[in-house]
């Protein structure tokens, strides 16, 4: 895993192309967030601004995806939706790497709860966040749908992802085309946190670098990019064992030494609520969680059921700490374990299967570690 010695070259495409979209004005960011995800579902497009520039057209059949059938938001005997979603998991440290109750963007792209039988919410544990970019109730699918495909459509270049691409190419060419690096990462931010303060970007070029890559993981979670932006800055490996270490950390839930996250609840207790397909913020805010709304409750260290609350588990599927010693099939079992077969400088890639190797009479060479 290295840079080519021309990688610079790369850079200098991608600033060239990215600020001729952005000089365009053809293109800006859908002031709702949420929107850009809705536009994808139906044939009515919430997207005046055209932030979406290419996305895979999907319906019926060979066509179409598991977007919303298996992939995002869960159903799980709603009468209104069916059966859907609750595929996929979002990391558990990824919920809380979003500034809490500031980012608009978390209760988008992340999914808390489940409806289920008599259209109500109920709380999904942490080790089972969903992707809440794709709803089945966003479409106009519902329980009494044959079809198992919802042709919803897959994202593969919106604008922000051209403002993000660009900060960092001219971050790393130190030569800004026609805006700045800083203002084109704070368009992105300002969406994300309206009025609320935004996150300090160091302006040196490491520091610039890292809160690109940071912005990238909450601004585009569950479009399939944050791996390749892993390889292609050779830190998958290193990301993976960041997180490693912290969730020992998240599994501790309480307040010890240097943890980050140090009021975190084995379970959450909750009423259970309507479920209204409202905004993702109001769907989530009106969870009726002991101590207030998630934007508190998730935060609220506390052990016993209050009376008349469903308890969920919330931490403790991540992990248990006894006399000394974790006890997590999520984080250290060998066969299930987060990332537990992932080999650095080998499994960024898949291998070849033989038969390509063969066809292609000895021009394929199998890729390193296979």
């Amino acid at each position: 895993m290295e840079s080519r010695s021309d990688f610079q070259k790369y850079y200098q495409i991608a600033l060239e192309e990215c600020d001729d979209i952005i000089k365009s004005a053809q293109h800006s960011l859908n002031p709702s967030f949420e929107n850009v995800f809705k536009t994808l579902h139906s044939p009515t497009r919430f997207d005046d601004a055209r932030e979406l520039i290419f996305e895979v057209a999907m319906w019926g059949g060979m066509n179409d995806s598991d977007l919303g059938r298996s992939f995002g938001t869960s159903y799980n005997g709603s009468q209104t939706w069916g059966k859907a979603g609750g595929g996929p998991n979002a990391l558990p440290t990824y919920f809380y790497a979003f500034q809490n109750g500031t980012d608009s963007r978390r209760d988008v792209t992340v999914s808390t709860y489940l409806v289920q039988s008599g259209e109500m919410k109920n709380s999904v544990s942490l080790t089972g966040l969903n992707c809440g970019k794709f709803r089945k109730s966003w479409t106009s699918f519902t329980s009494a749908s044959t079809l198992l495909t919802y042709g919803v459509n897959w994202p593969v270049l919106r604008y922000a992802d051209v403002l993000l691409m660009y900060a960092e190419a001219a971050n790393e060419l130190q030569t800004p085309g026609s805006i700045s690096p800083l203002l084109a990462l704070q368009l992105v931010q300002k969406r994300a946190y309206g009025t609320n303060p935004l996150p300090t970007t160091p302006t040196d070029k490491a520091g610039f670098f890292k809160a690109v890559v940071q912005e990238r993981m909450l601004e585009l979670g569950g479009e399939g990019l944050r791996k390749y932006d892993l390889i292609r800055w050779n830190m998958l490996a290193a990301k993976i064992a960041e997180t490693k270490a912290l969730l020992p950390f998240l599994a501790a839930g309480a307040p010890t030494a240097n943890n980050p996250y140090p009021y975190v609840s084995d379970y959450v207790y909750l009423l259970l609520t309507p479920f209204t397909n409202k905004e993702c913020s109001t769907e989530e805010s009106t969870i009726q969680y002991y101590g207030g709304n998630n934007n508190v409750a998730l935060y609220t260290y506390s052990t016993a059921a209050p009376s008349g609350y469903t308890r969920s588990y919330w931490r403790k599927n991540v992990g248990q700490w006894t006399n000394g010693v974790l006890t997590a099939d999520y984080i250290n079992d060998p066969n299930k374990g987060y990332a537990c077969k992932f080999q650095a400088n080998k499994s960024e890639l898949l291998p070849f299967p033989q038969r390509v190797i063969i066809e292609n009479r000895g021009a394929t060479k199998q890729n390193f570690g296979y």
